[in-house]
């Protein structure tokens, strides 16, 4: 087994935040780890909102790593809409690259989605 499947294997058994941000870290010499509170964004369905890091691309470039916990199931349909509509709300309004979001629920169950926003000319 590879050490990066190993890292994932870990986080799969044993998830928290911390062993994200190591799992980024191990993934990227370009993650900076951030740590910030975004309770600016938390609200009846998504709590504890935190940037755990960013990975640089280039001086403009770069991809936020957020993760929320959330209070539905993260198999319903209706909470997987709104995880997307969160995070795309969040890239428009810091006008991010793209980010990768984690969702997770009181049951240790967790989602992984890339979001980044389509350009249709010079329009997000």
């Amino acid at each position: 087994m590879t050490e990066e499947r190993k890292k994932l294997e870990e986080i799969i058994q044993n998830f928290s935040l911390e062993n994200l941000v190591h799992f980024f870290r191990a993934k990227s010499q370009k993650f900076s780890p951030k740590n910030e509170s975004l309770s600016e964004f938390d609200d009846e369905d998504f709590k504890e909102g935190k940037l755990l890091g960013e990975i640089g691309f280039s001086a403009t470039e770069k991809l936020s790593v957020i993760s929320f916990q959330v209070s539905k199931e993260l198999s319903e349909c209706s909470g997987k809409k709104a995880q997307y509509e969160k995070a795309r709300k969040i890239l428009k309004l810091w006008q991010v690259d793209g980010g990768i979001f984690i969702f997770s629920d009181q049951k240790g169950d967790f989602r992984f989605s890339l979001v980044y926003p389509e350009y249709s000319g010079k329009k997000r």
